[in-house]
């Protein structure tokens, strides 16, 4: 058949030939240009993490028997009002978090934000106001919160009834009491008022409930304590004297899932106290005084004083229900805590606890020594002769030390670390596999993801990042951690590392399909580019 291919090629060449002959011969002198050839192209990687974080807040909620992290809510307020600083960390407004695990994340919209409310629930556990102060933290790391919720169980005294209502008003006249060891609370309705909503609308017709829950001041071991019960800001404003509990009772009543706050005339309350708190004697005649707790907006109110009579109770009128301890007036600590762990080792998050009777504090530190308490310590409740026990634990509640002084002043702690310490850092990286095949095995650090890291099960801690590389410090030795990886800013799903503590930094690896590209021309041999592209 002969080959047709080589045939047509010589007779293109002789065209050829035949044609450029003919233009050099010919007058048209049109100089024709050849077009030139496409320049090949890539598509590149190019920096798509956002920058490193630095503030924010890293917190948990936990059972306080337990500490173990346990499901809930968390609100925020501002001024008795739902708060507007507060976002997620990539910004976005939020008023509310709901947390599986225990473990929440959330940024302030304002550097100016001095404080801010956080009122946390949980189904079972009494509901707990929290303050934070970020007035003296630092900027450049994340902040770390700390609740611990008490549950309702057979530790706390608690009571409970039933009704049927009409118009608004009972059928019959509730009377509720909840009896501890050493006190009791009760509340009495009768059928003459109102009940209303917070807005002060009569309630509709049908059943409704009532609890009165309350706890001894000095409770027995094992059992709530009354501070237990009370949320925190109840001496918010005080400076030389603070309010002390010598009994608390919270109370609630619903109608269906819509809770009654409001009365059209007074109902009774009353307060069955100790003989003795701490050791003082509770006497007829002592004035006490009162406050009320808003669980809906976190805010206390000053009631009036009441006075103890010759059975040892003190009952207060209201027409509002809420939280009610009934208080007494102690100097303030006006000085300045501190506190120093003799023998930390550094770098391991621990929590110090001041547990009695009256007073209750827990935070968590990152450092041998500083001030113990945020604000200053009327804040708390601290009163200047408060003897009690400060101990230290890890996150998870081994005991590192205590020391039994006064609190309001220099606390001294030698603390002994219960096993081996080590640091190391993962550095995580992304690659490409929707960029050019010569630049899908390269890899890139990947920035700004929110990292937390926890033994199973328990408090998480909030690791420091800087160009892909984050910091686990204070983990002990030998033991597994779960590293949870929040990528910010890119459509990378949430991922989970597992690491077992030996020092020994390690480096994981994340491919991604939809990095953002840059298209450049290819302007040197295979691989080469008129841009680098990328992010390291």
């Amino acid at each position: 058949m002969g080959n047709n291919e080589f045939k047509l090629t010589k007779l293109a060449l002789a065209l050829g030939v035949t044609l450029s002959l003919s233009g050099c011969l010919s007058d048209d002198d049109k100089n024709d240009t050849v077009p030139e050839p496409p320049v090949p192209t890539v598509d590149v990687p190019v920096a798509d993490t956002p920058e490193d974080l630095t503030f924010y807040v890293s917190g948990n909620v936990v059972q306080k028997s337990t500490g173990n992290p346990i499901a809930a809510t968390i609100m925020f307020y501002q001024d008795g009002a739902p708060s507007e600083n507060v976002v997620d960390i990539d910004g976005n407004a939020i008023t509310s978090i709901t947390t599986e695990d225990g473990s929440f994340t959330f940024n302030l919209a304002s550097s100016d934000v001095s404080t801010l409310k956080m009122i946390v629930s949980s189904d079972e556990f009494i509901s707990k106001t929290s303050i934070l102060d970020f007035s003296e933290v630092d900027s450049s790391e994340p902040f770390e919160a700390f609740v611990q919720l008490t549950k309702l169980d057979s530790t706390v005294t608690s009571a409970s009834g039933t009704g049927t209502t009409t118009s608004g008003q009972l059928a019959e006249e509730l009377t509720v009491s909840a009896d501890a060891d050493s006190s009791s609370a009760s509340v009495a309705i009768g059928t003459d008022v109102v009940l209303q909503d917070a807005d002060g609308n009569a309630i509709a017709d049908g059943d409704i409930s009532l609890s009165v829950v309350t706890a001894d001041v000095d409770a027995a071991s094992g059992k709530a304590k009354a501070i237990d019960l009370i949320p925190d800001g109840l001496n918010e404003s005080s400076t030389t004297t603070v309010q002390v509990p010598v009994s608390m009772m919270n109370i609630e009543m619903k109608a269906g899932d819509s809770k009654v706050k409001n009365f059209s005339s007074p109902i009774s309350l009353t307060a069955s106290l100790p003989a003795t708190v701490n050791g003082q004697a509770i006497s007829e005649g002592d004035s006490l005084s009162v406050m009320s707790y808003n669980e809906d907006t976190g805010e206390w109110a000053t009631e009036d004083s009441v006075t103890v009579d010759a059975d040892g109770n003190a009952t207060v009128s209201t027409n509002h229900l809420s939280g009610w301890p009934f208080l007494w007036s102690f100097p303030a600590c006006t000085a300045v805590p501190t506190f120093a762990l003799g023998g930390y080792p550094g770098s391991v998050p621990l929590i110090i606890d001041i547990d009695t009777p009256q007073f209750s504090y827990s935070r968590r530190i990152k450092s041998g020594s500083g001030n113990l308490f945020l604000r200053a310590a009327a804040k708390y409740g601290l009163w200047n002769t408060l003897n009690a026990r400060i101990s230290v634990r890890d996150l998870l509640g081994n005991s590192w030390g205590f020391s039994s002084q006064l609190v309001c002043g220099p606390i001294s702690i030698p603390v002994v670390q219960p096993y081996e310490i080590v640091n190391e850092n993962i550095n995580v990286t992304y690659s490409c596999s929707n960029a050019s095949e010569d630049f899908q095995d390269n890899t890139y650090p990947f920035t700004g993801a929110l990292v937390k890291y926890a033994q199973a099960n328990r408090i998480k801690t909030a690791a420091s990042g800087s160009d892909g590389s984050y910091s686990l410090t204070g983990l002990q030795s030998g033991s597994e951690y779960d590293v949870v990886f929040t990528p910010r800013g890119v459509d990378v799903e949430e991922q989970t590392f597992t690491i077992t503590a030996d020092g020994t930094d390690e480096t994981f690896n994340i491919v991604r399909d939809n990095c953002e590209l840059e298209t450049v021309p290819v302007t040197g041999g295979t691989g080469s580019t008129g841009s680098t592209g990328g992010n390291g």
